[in-house]
């Protein structure tokens, strides 16, 4: 192990000691039934157990979760359901690194170190945004026969992020179940990718802002779901198409962060031309006395938008 990898396992440790917040089992309420376990033939369930979130305070974490799967699976839906007060829960790919290890399976990382200042660690090898929901439950849908490809013994980092704003222990918890489809029922397999609109988000104090930001595809693309992720100083999200016969049409208006306005094209993929794209143009309020960038905190702010397509 060369002294790299070596720092940066000893930062893991380090980092997994933090999350030893005090409090008693018997503190948890019992009012949270989860979601009942898929049968094995027909989909995964994974289980953040609970943890616990302090009075006026605002905790986002990581954990390592491996799917078990003996052969690569087709998911057709994802959906997650978490105790109240979740600001997000988001599933990333975890890919291999030479340079990092992959975290250890089930180790609470926190976003941030003991000391407030942002925890590197939990950036390490993350790949691509698989799954996103803001609201406590929360369902992604594939058209009938589509199926996003996961690799043989899948691994996932959950990112649950929880913000308690009372004067009492609350607890953060989440199931998440996923729907497979036999592999020979797979007519078309999905991607995953979004539009990106952070590089430009600064947010003058006291002031309205409205950030656009185009991605124009390269091949023909399908896509059959999109949705926006954004925090609360976005006060309108919308997405239109750009270039071709349908330039300009407005295809999404979100006005609320925590239940964003999602784009299911069940019966009819939306189908862009090489050279046409989708264009996102999210209008922020900025009330407060501060200029705000993007950031991983509930105070901070985001522009997102993911979609599943496929490229016929």
């Amino acid at each position: 192990m060369n002294k790299f990898v070596f720092f940066m396992a000893v930062a893991l440790l380090l980092s997994a000691c933090q999350t030893k917040i005090p409090y008693k089992v018997e503190d948890i309420p019992n009012d949270f039934a989860g979601l009942p376990p898929l049968p094995a033939d027909s989909g995964i369930q994974l289980h953040i157990a609970p943890f616990p979130i302090p009075p006026q305070f605002e905790r986002e974490v990581f954990i390592r979760k491996d799917l078990h799967n003996d052969d690569e699976i087709f998911v057709s839906k994802i959906r997650s359901y978490s105790r109240s007060g979740t600001h997000h829960f988001v599933l990333t790919t975890l890919s291999e690194n030479k340079d990092f290890p992959l975290p250890p399976a089930d180790v609470m990382i926190e976003q941030n170190n003991i000391d407030g200042t942002f925890n590197f660690f939990s950036l390490v090898n993350r790949d691509f945004v698989l799954f996103e929901a803001q609201s406590a439950d929360y369902s992604l849908e594939m058209p009938k026969g589509y199926g996003l490809r996961m690799p043989k013994d899948a691994k996932l980092l959950c990112n649950p992020h929880y913000f308690n704003k009372t004067d009492n222990m609350r607890f953060g918890e989440v199931y998440c179940n996923f729907y497979t489809l036999p592999k020979d029922s797979v007519k078309q397999i999905v991607d995953n990718d979004f539009v990106d609109g952070n590089e430009r988000l600064i947010l003058p104090a006291g002031k309205e802002t409205i950030i656009t930001t185009d991605k124009i595809f390269d091949k023909k693309t399908q896509i059959v779901v999109a949705t926006p992720h954004y925090h609360k100083r976005g006060k309108k999200f919308e997405v239109y198409i750009i270039g071709g016969a349908r330039n300009g049409e407005k295809l999404l208006e979100s006005f609320d962060y925590q239940h964003p306005v999602v784009l299911n094209f069940v019966n009819s993929p939306l189908v862009l031309e090489a050279g046409e794209g989708l264009k996102t143009v999210v209008t922020y309020n900025n009330e407060s006395s501060r200029n705000i960038k993007y950031g991983v905190t509930s105070e901070d702010e985001m522009n997102f938008l993911f979609f599943y397509y496929f490229n016929p």
